[in-house]
């Protein structure tokens, strides 16, 4: 059985691969611009845009002339996933089985005060939604994952945000006592996780949260960056509105910068969730953060 990984070089894809590649042989990759991990026989990158209806006819060609069965595994950000799943059925792609990355956002910014931000949760719960109705209709195994604050390899925008901060101001700045709870997840747990669940009919059709194993605030959270950076911890407080004005300034000024209002409410914001469920289906064992 071949399995097909879209998102094959996001952080997940770089702690999820090695693990794939023993337990499953051959293994098809996807990504926009293709990779160079695992060189050997057996596995292939495949560069293809799944916003592209072009590029995802391409791709369906050449997964309908294999005649196999897949497992996919989704890390592409799920929007992307109905229309790939419509046009490899529409080809008689046979699918056992669909393990798919949502996330938390789904849930904590359904209704931020921002705009962009409330558009990102309302398109993953479309997205998941869809996923379920394509893959109930067509008999497909699924599992959506809802990760919550990810981080491992320096490639997520959040936990290396800060990072890099702290690395070149030596401080940082958190809006008033930045109390909110946190879970950070390290990628290689949620590795783990799929490749664990894969072969689990208890993780048929459910939808699992996946958090770290710790429980800490923000600021703790941000303490945790400055130890891991060999740096003196300076965490300079600030009231929300002087935060939310600063943060303006620095965007219009550097426009590289994202800073939205969403994510300064967030930092006293409780963004926690349970995940019993998977510890008992599937021995869900996350690590305590560690930078």
């Amino acid at each position: 059985m071949k399995v097909l990984v879209s998102g094959a070089s996001s952080q997940i894809g770089f702690f999820l691969l090695p693990r794939l590649r023993q337990l499953y042989c051959p293994l098809w990759l996807l990504s926009r611009a293709g990779g160079e991990q695992l060189p050997e026989s057996g596995c292939a990158w495949l560069p293809v845009d799944l916003e592209n209806a072009a590029d995802r006819l391409r791709l369906v060609r050449r997964l309908a002339d294999e005649g196999d069965v897949f497992i996919l595994i989704h890390l592409a950000p799920l929007w992307l996933l109905p229309p790939l799943l419509r046009d490899m059925l529409a080809a008689d792609i046979r699918l056992s089985r669909v393990v798919a990355l949502s996330s938390t956002s789904r849930l904590t910014k359904i209704n931020s005060p921002v705009a962009q931000e409330r558009l990102v949760a309302e398109r993953l719960a479309r997205a998941e939604q869809t996923v379920v109705e394509i893959c109930s209709q067509q008999k497909v195994f699924w599992t959506i994952l809802r990760p919550t604050l990810v981080y491992g390899c320096r490639r997520d925008k959040n936990i290396t945000f800060i990072e890099n901060f702290v690395r070149r101001f030596g401080f940082f700045p958190v809006a008033g006592q930045a109390a909110g709870l946190r879970q950070p997840v390290h990628a290689d747990d949620l590795a783990k996780a799929i490749t664990t669940m894969i072969g689990h009919p208890e993780t048929y059709n459910k939808i699992y949260t996946l958090a770290g194993g710790e429980t800490l605030s923000y600021r703790q959270m941000v303490a945790r960056v400055f130890r891991g950076c060999g740096r003196k911890e300076r965490i300079i407080s600030l009231p929300p509105w002087l935060f939310q004005a600063l943060a303006a300034m620095s965007c219009f000024l550097f426009r590289r910068l994202s800073i939205t209002s969403g994510m300064i409410r967030r930092m006293n914001e409780d963004l926690c969730f349970d995940y019993d469920d998977a510890v008992k289906d599937f021995g869900y064992q996350p690590r305590r953060f560690k930078c």
